[in-house]
């Protein structure tokens, strides 16, 4: 009887919900890992099954039909797959809002600011490949080939407009990290401050279309730095 009235009691007590928001914040941040490696795996399976037999560029918008029409089920995989693990990616903001407020302490500001940029960059993309996805049911279905074409081109415009609040986000992480005042090590700082200037340099892909192999790139590294720094936050929270 005692011990089941202490073990209500320690139930109870204020250190039960601070455990369970630890591991609430654990898995929070776990789900930034597997977000990084889910939509690496997905890209992959995207460039392998899609984009590889993709006819050259100014290819006749016939050539891109018949392409449709051929691998129709991979494609409608690949449009399924790739905006699936935005989810993990919010859930991961959430807990990357509360460790860099955590170790950046006073107004919190830029803490602020990387969650917003992360809000907006879960956004922007995933609606431009679903846009873009569009051009492929216009094309497979016999529709306007000018409509297809410039529906086409919504991905990768998205990704490289993307890249400005993904900018925002990786620069004011990195300038939270940098501070010094976090246990996140500081290599990661540098490397977001390096990638959030080429993620801006990747927008010039609205511009020109030479310009998105950059903004591809800023992408690819955008996921591995989120990766970096899930598993850093995770190994230092307690």
């Amino acid at each position: 009887m005692l011990l089941a009235t202490q073990g209500r009691l320690m139930t109870g007590s204020p250190a039960a919900p601070v455990a369970a928001g630890v591991r609430g914040q654990r898995w929070l941040l776990a789900s930034g890992a597997a977000f990084a490696l889910t939509q690496l795996a997905v890209l992959v399976y995207f460039g392998v099954t899609v984009i590889s037999k993709f006819p050259p560029v100014g290819a006749p918008a016939a050539e891109r039909i018949a392409m449709y029409v051929e691998n129709w089920d991979q494609i409608r995989l690949g449009n399924f797959l790739l905006p699936l693990p935005t989810p993990l990616f919010l859930l991961f903001l959430g807990a990357m809002y509360t460790g860099l407020r955590r170790a950046e302490r006073g107004t919190g500001v830029l803490s602020a600011t990387a969650f917003g940029g992360g809000i907006a960059t879960a956004l922007v993309w995933p609606i431009g490949m679903v846009i873009g996805a569009l051009a492929m049911e216009v094309g497979r279905n016999g529709g306007d080939a000018v409509t297809m074409s410039v529906l086409e081109g919504f991905a990768p415009l998205s990704l490289a407009l993307s890249a400005m609040p993904r900018a925002v986000m990786v620069g004011a992480a990195a300038a939270v990290i940098l501070s010094g005042r976090g246990r996140t090590p500081r290599w990661i700082g540098w490397m977001g401050a390096l990638l959030a200037p080429l993620c801006v340099a990747g927008t010039a892909t609205l511009l020109t279309p030479a310009a998105f192999p950059i903004a591809a790139l800023g992408m690819l590294l955008f996921l591995v730095w989120i990766l970096a720094l899930s598993v850093s936050m995770l190994r230092h929270e307690s």
